[in-house]
């Protein structure tokens, strides 16, 4: 009721969004960013659905944090980008397989990793390669056969 009366309150989120001048880092940082994918929010997956930000993304998943990184670089960013990239948002995918480089990048992981893998980092990999195993199967499979 309060909604149709304007007295609703936008989100945090929804307000940056809004804003010109915004970093995928911001919208990582937001609590409700998660939800907010899964409930297919339009401003978002388009901004998430960018080249740019399904490398950083990936970049997330995949690279060791900065020795010097603080617990966002080493725990917000991974486990928030691995969500992200875990919540069936056909777009993100459509730019994720439209790219080679970074589709190479991420299933490279396990081959150019050190050993013994980071357990935190492999976890996340684990997440997101299940979800594009069971949303987009042939794509998958096509770049896991390309690896020999």
């Amino acid at each position: 009721m309060f909604w149709r009366l304007g007295f609703a309150q936008t989100s945090p989120l929804e307000q940056l969004l809004e804003s010109e001048d915004f970093t995928l880092q911001q919208v990582l940082e937001e609590n409700e960013v998660i939800q907010e994918c899964k409930q297919l929010n339009k401003k978002l997956i388009d901004f998430l659905a960018a080249p740019e930000q399904v490398k950083a993304l990936i970049d997330y998943v995949v690279d060791e944090p900065p020795e010097d990184g603080g617990d966002k670089e080493k725990f917000i960013y991974p486990y928030k980008a691995s969500e992200v990239l875990s919540s069936d948002l056909n777009a993100v995918y459509d730019t994720l397989f439209a790219n080679e480089e970074v589709v190479n990048k991420f299933f490279t992981f396990l081959s150019s990793a050190e050993s013994p893998l980071n357990p935190i980092r492999a976890g996340y990999f684990t997440k997101v390669v299940s979800t594009l195993l069971s949303r987009r199967p042939d794509e998958t499979f096509d770049v896991i056969k390309s690896k020999g």
